[in-house]
């Protein structure tokens, strides 16, 4: 619920440019920053530093057909922990945290990642289409298979 409500936040800071598609860097920043001084208007917490890349190498993985990081920045002794859900899956794929604000620039997508969207998409509900950082392909196309018979 708190996602969704983020989600639809931020529809309405976004400008008719921004939400067609294609932001650069800094449009990104500019929209972070109002998402989260909204927040603080609300009362919600202001924590971490806005905008701050992190070359940490991170690993996504897919929950419910969407490619996803979890946000670990630190800031004060507290943990992040928000999903960040990719716009793409391209090798120099950004992560933007619209909690804390870090960017993370080094996503780590695997190997055979075409295999395992094919796999995956062979689920016909999405809450099953799920892969962690681990899981071989294999093992997905056993779990496929396994559903599929009588």
């Amino acid at each position: 619920m708190a996602i969704r409500l983020a989600g639809d936040m931020l529809k309405h800071l976004l400008t008719k440019q921004e939400r067609s598609g294609g932001m650069t860097r800094a449009a990104l920043r500019n929209v972070m920053t109002r998402f989260r001084t909204s927040l603080v208007m609300q009362g919600h917490q202001e924590y971490g530093n806005p905008s701050v890349e992190d070359a940490t190498p991170i690993p996504a993985y897919i929950n419910q057909g969407r490619w996803l990081v979890d946000c670990t920045a630190t800031f004060n002794g507290q943990v992040c922990r928000n999903a960040v859900q990719l716009a793409d899956r391209a090798e120099d794929a950004e992560a933007p945290c619209l909690i804390c604000g870090t960017i993370w620039t080094n996503v780590q997508f695997p190997k055979d990642v075409d295999e395992i969207e094919d796999a995956l998409s062979k689920r016909p509900r999405r809450d099953r289409q799920n892969w962690k950082p681990g899981e071989t392909l294999k093992k997905i196309r056993d779990e496929n298979d396994e559903k599929v018979r009588p």
